[in-house]
């Protein structure tokens, strides 16, 4: 199997843990101290979902991860970690996409028109916000 620079496989495997870097605050709901669906809802202009890979770090090592996305937007409120399994078990994939240094892509949305895109987005956005673990940024 190929190796990527970071050195993991390229195939992600269903045990990983996958992060998604929270940057907006209303991505988070504070009163149940969870990840909003909002947070999981794809990029519309190529339907992918920008994640990290964080299996075998030490959380100081995950949030290093965060760096470049730090620099760009200044802001940084915490990260949902989720298992690749959970992803595709709503049918969608997560792919490699190195550089940056582990990061990868869910793809596979839905790419149907209005209403009906938006709704199934929606409804998968909700299950993996659901079963992803919301861990706060104190430092930044």
């Amino acid at each position: 199997m190929k190796k990527l620079p970071s050195s993991l496989l390229e195939k992600v495997d269903d045990s990983e843990k996958i992060t998604r870097f929270i940057i907006y605050s209303r991505f988070i709901n504070k009163d149940r101290n969870r990840v909003k669906s909002s947070a999981f809802i794809p990029n519309p202009s190529n339907l992918q979902l920008s994640v990290s890979r964080i299996c075998d770090l030490s959380d100081e090592n995950i949030w290093a991860l965060s760096k470049p996305v730090y620099e760009i937007r200044k802001k940084l409120y915490g990260r949902a970690d989720i298992e690749a399994h959970l992803i595709r078990n709503e049918k969608l994939n997560v792919v490699s996409s190195e550089p940056p240094e582990r990061h990868a892509n869910v793809v596979g949305w839905h790419n149907n028109d209005g209403k009906i895109q938006k709704a199934r987005h929606k409804k998968i956005a909700l299950k993996l916000a659901d079963d992803a673990k919301l861990v706060l940024c104190s430092s930044k």
